[in-house]
Order: structure tokens, then sequence, then C-alpha cells
């Protein structure tokens, strides 16, 4: 487990309002595992989900260099897990939500998926299937806490086999 990892994780849910408690062995950290660099998620907790910053606002909240931020945010975007877009005359960053956006993102990159076969296998294990019955609740969603069955309003409906 890096730590490092998981606090990207976790901030990036709880700023797009999905958090449930991240561990692990949930894909928001397994699809970021094996291609975001201790150092990327440093520079990752400067920016914010959905809002521009820039990368002089990103180097003095994380306290590098603004040349290595500036090269680490490109890397993040190549990669998906972040944003840019030129605004106010300079490129400006953002964190995307988890879908549609980062997972979306780097499960588009064929590259990546062939190299990292798990980034695939997170996006399929956090989106509903196509095949779920429809007025079905997705166990990573707000307001459903897979951890906890029973606590998510849900309750009634699936004892009537409806969920």
């Amino acid at each position: 487990m890096r730590a490092s990892i998981l606090k990207l994780a976790t901030k990036i849910s709880i700023e797009c309002g999905t958090y449930t408690g991240v561990t692990p062995n949930d894909p928001e950290y397994k699809i970021l595992e094996p291609v975001v660099t201790d150092e990327m998620a440093e520079i990752a907790m400067g920016l914010k989900v959905r809002k521009y910053v820039s990368a002089e606002q990103v180097a003095k909240k994380v306290k590098k260099p603004l040349g290595r931020v500036k090269e680490v945010l490109d890397e993040l975007t190549q990669i998906g897990v972040c944003r840019c877009n030129f605004k106010d005359g300079e490129d400006k960053y953002f964190l995307p939500i988890w879908v549609p956006g980062i997972m979306e993102m780097m499960v588009g990159n064929k590259e990546l998926c062939e190299r990292y076969p798990v980034i695939a296998e997170c996006f399929e294990e956090y989106t509903p299937p196509a095949h779920r019955p429809a007025g079905s609740v997705h166990p990573r969603r707000p307001g459903h806490d897979a951890r906890h069955p029973g606590r998510d309003g849900h309750t009634e409906r699936r004892a009537q086999g409806q969920l």
C-alpha cells in the first residue's frame, strides 16, 4: 500500500462527493497505483477537482520548483489523471471526477491498458455493467455504502427482490 496514492484517491473521492472510504482494494486506488509515482501524487495533491489552477499555484502549494511541477502536471495530463486547458493566457489544470473523467481517459489509453490491465478492470469494477437492472444502485455511488448493506435506503426494495 502506497500512502501517497491512497491520499490522492481519497482527496479526489471527497471532492467528487463519492467518498465512502477508499482502501487499497478499491478501484479508485488500484487504477492510480501502477502509473502514478509518489512525486506525481504529491504534486496532484495541489490540484482541485473541477477547479482550474495554474502550475504556479500548484508549485506554491506543494512547495516544489515550478519547472518540475509543470513537467509532472503534463505527465499527469498524458496519463489521464488531470486535465489542462489554456485559460487567461496560461495553462490551467484540474482533476476531473472519476467517471466520466479520470477512469475514461485512462482506459482510453490503449498503450497504458496493455501495459497495466488493471486499469480496464478498475473501470469495469467502478462503473455499472450494461446488464444491471433499471433502478439498481451501484455500490460506489453516493448514498450507497457497499461495505454496510442496509444503510443505503434501499433495504425494502432489496427485500422485495427489486434490487
